[in-house]
């Protein structure tokens, strides 16, 4: 090899590791606290299970995101990288007291299978059950149906 040809080699080398080295870095498998904390979620589904009459008219509901009041379905959800989760109440609030934001905390549990989210004075532990750069879907227990039967809601969140 001719010293010319051993120098554009040298260029050549140190060329591809500088494009190599600058490579932007993968996100095409982001980690779910990446998933979670990017952006923010507003409620697109609310499910019961059982079905419930939440409306009072005899007939159990299923689907309830259209039966509850606006004031509870345009709450936005934003959980945060440190830790932190704030609950903004959007446009409309159901009680003109309330505070616009309230901000609480979160944590995965159960290796990322559960999610734990504070609330004033109590902690709810919902099951995680899709979580991509566009959907969270969750479910968790309600409270007593009208059978005594423990109501189990799904919700699901998008961007």
């Amino acid at each position: 090899m001719t010293p010319f040809s051993k120098k554009m080699a040298m260029v050549i080398l140190t060329v591809a590791i500088i494009i190599a080295g600058c490579k932007k870095p993968d996100d095409s498998n982001p980690s779910q606290t990446a998933l979670l904390t990017t952006g923010s979620w507003k409620l697109t589904s609310l499910i019961s299970d059982p079905a419930e009459d939440w409306d009072r008219d005899g007939i159990p509901d299923r689907e309830v995101m259209q039966i509850f009041q606006e004031c509870l379905t345009d709450n936005i959800l934003t959980f945060r990288a440190d830790g932190g989760l704030v609950n903004d109440e959007g446009a409309s609030k159901c009680y003109g007291v309330q505070l616009q934001t309230e901000i609480t905390h979160w944590s995965f549990f159960n290796d990322g299978t559960k999610i734990i989210m504070a609330k004033a004075g109590s902690l709810d532990t919902v099951e995680l059950l899709e979580l991509s750069r566009t959907v969270l879907k969750i479910k968790g227990p309600f409270g007593q149906g009208g059978g005594g039967l423990t109501v189990i809601l799904t919700q699901t969140y998008g961007h």
